[in-house]
């Protein structure tokens, strides 16, 4: 079992980013300000973004697998 927890940061083994932050586990959906609900796809452990977003940019979310993660301090 992974020991990565919501808020976290993580280097993503396909990411195009250094630095990705984990918004979402199994048991904990991220919650948007608008009140929704987004859980993890299943097949998946985790709901990350690509951290600090860049002005003007969109920071799309990516369901991935714990074993495509490597903490990050």
């Amino acid at each position: 079992m992974s020991k990565l927890k919501k808020g976290d940061f993580v280097k993503w083994l396909f990411g195009d980013s250094p630095k990705y932050q984990i918004i979402a586990t199994k048991e904990e959906p991220h919650v948007t300000e608008e009140g929704e609900h987004i859980k993890v796809e299943e097949g998946h452990d985790f709901l990350i973004v690509q951290t600090p977003i860049e002005d003007g940019k969109f920071g799309g979310f990516q369901h991935v697998p714990a074993q495509h993660l490597e903490y990050i301090n």
